[in-house]
């Protein structure tokens, strides 16, 4: 986001908008993103969303 729009809250706008455009149809939103991608989490939170459940990915050595 450009400088002079940051810290405004228009990047949870447009999702708490659907969130609860979805709601009001009786549809469950759904926000995923990488829980190493810190400001989208932020971002959800910030709508409304909460996490439910995380991935965890594991590799055998050798």
């Amino acid at each position: 986001m450009l400088q002079p729009f940051r810290g405004r809250g228009y990047a949870a706008g447009l999702p708490f908008l659907l969130k609860d455009a979805l709601l009001r149809r009786d549809i469950v939103p759904f926000y995923g993103t990488a829980e190493s991608h810190i400001i989208s989490r932020n971002v959800a939170i910030r709508a409304g969303f909460r996490p439910a459940f995380g991935y965890l990915y594991a590799q055998t050595k050798g």
